[in-house]
């Protein structure tokens, strides 16, 4: 903007109605590069308040401003021209301001009709841009809420020394990338280890997505992991992402990873080692950034020497192992949770919990 109309410094000033301020941005020899001043105040304020140009002369710059902003900047103001910042859809968001036309020999100029004309176009595409990403914002602001919600509902409860260990763990690793593999019977609490993991970790905004490995067949688990192209077989009638590429950035839950086919572990190996999938019926290679978490109630060691597992696949999956005890190993957490299911039970139904 300084280039296009000749000028020293240009400031946008955004209105935070709340607070009754204006802050303007780049402010060079403020704190921060800011400049915070009453909604108000000076040419700024006039422009946000009337929502009209106001453009000021060197002969008239001192009935219209404050020089003991000049006096923290070191700068002195000679000139200048501000616009209301009008989102497309009429918001006022705060202003646009010029300082100092430069004029001919080192003089001080003054700003014209047609740059004034200019800066109101210049800022009318400034706002939309401004509004944009204050949207994008907000929507930051209403997921990262909505991801700590749903973080402070996933909580390994107990007080047995097992669980204080597991909690004591999964905080160490969270924060990794590493593959996890966890094991532990049926009821342990292998989804919440995963959630804790994700929650916990810098993937947490996210998606986090689980797969049954045991619940589809081999064909519909391959499409289920990888995705499939249209036409790849009966009833493909459309290209589908996998979970892979949905995950892509957050965590996928491999659930039940004991019951795949030796078929399944081999491409999920590929997968694994090159972090490419590439969907059925498909050539082209898709690169994913996804944390693999793993679960099994059964003894992958064995199943191994069995050769039913793949051990390359086992290695590259264990490479942090956490074991959830059954809760007849928990003494008097037995209690606690039953108390604490007693509770939640109770509020959903607007009544005072039983003992």
């Amino acid at each position: 903007a300084t280039r296009i109309f000749d000028a020293d410094r240009a400031t946008i000033f955004l209105w935070n109605r709340a607070a009754k301020k204006l802050v303007g941005r780049p402010a060079l020899g403020m704190p921060d590069n800011e400049l915070t001043i009453p909604e108000d105040a000076g040419v700024v304020g006039k422009v946000v308040q009337s929502g009209e140009t106001l453009r000021v002369c060197p002969r008239e710059i001192e009935k219209h401003i404050d020089r003991a902003t000049d006096a923290k900047t070191g700068y002195r103001t000679e000139s200048l021209l501000c616009v209301p910042l009008d989102a497309p859809g009429g918001d006022r968001l705060g202003a646009f301001e010029l300082i100092n036309k430069r004029g001919q020999g080192g003089a001080p100029g003054e700003f014209t009709d047609d740059d004034a004309a200019g800066l109101a176009e210049f800022a009318y595409l400034a706002a939309a841009a401004v509004s944009s990403a204050q949207q994008v914002e907000d929507l930051l602001e209403q997921r990262d809420t909505l991801v700590d919600q749903a973080a402070s509902g996933v909580r390994m409860l107990g007080d047995s020394p097992p669980i204080v260990a597991l909690r004591s763990t999964i905080d160490r690793v969270a924060e990794s990338d590493l593959s996890v593999l966890v094991l532990g019977e049926n009821g342990t609490g292998k989804e919440v280890v995963a959630q804790s993991l994700h929650f916990r970790s810098k993937r947490r905004s996210a998606p986090l997505l689980a797969v049954n490995c045991a619940a589809s067949a081999e064909s519909l688990l391959e499409s289920e992991l990888f995705g499939h192209e249209a036409g790849a077989f009966t009833d493909a009638r459309e290209s589908r992402a996998g979970k892979f590429e949905l995950a892509d950035g957050g965590t996928l839950l491999l659930d039940e990873i004991g019951d795949m086919s030796l078929a399944g572990q081999a491409k999920l190996l590929r997968v694994l080692e090159d972090k490419t999938v590439v969907r059925v019926g498909g050539a082209e290679e898709r690169r994913v950034d996804v944390r693999v978490v793993a679960a099994t109630n059964r003894d992958l060691s064995e199943r191994v020497h069995e050769k039913s597992f793949r051990e390359d696949l086992f290695y590259r999956l264990c490479v942090v192992t956490l074991e959830l005890p059954p809760l007849r190993e928990r003494g008097e957490d037995g209690v606690l949770l039953a108390e604490h299911f007693l509770r939640s039970f109770g509020q959903s139904r607007g009544r005072k919990p039983p003992k």
